[in-house]
């Protein structure tokens, strides 16, 4: 999930655009592209994705809690059958 928040946090231009510029030197005019990529209907895609990154992080922190629930659960566990088993033996 984690992986899937930080892909949708990148810029349109990022994630659409794999140029190897090595040879050429840097891009001449990036936000020239930016711009393109605002013209193309970006804004509402942008609300879009803003929208799946907070649901999706959202997940992140429930799935996370629930970890942390289970994880104590069990210690709660644990500690609980040792508590049995020290019992057992003082009998």
């Amino acid at each position: 999930m984690q992986e899937q928040v930080n892909k949708l946090k990148q810029s349109t231009v990022q994630r659409s655009l794999t140029i190897d510029n090595s040879q050429y030197g840097p891009a001449e005019d990036d936000s020239r592209l930016t711009m393109d990529a605002e013209h193309m209907g970006a804004k509402k895609y942008k609300t879009e994705q803003q929208e799946e990154i907070n649901r999706l992080e959202l997940q992140l922190s429930e799935v996370k809690s629930q970890q942390a629930a289970i994880k104590q659960q069990i210690i709660e566990l644990v500690i609980n059958e040792m508590k049995r088993r020290s019992d057992d033996f003082t009998v």
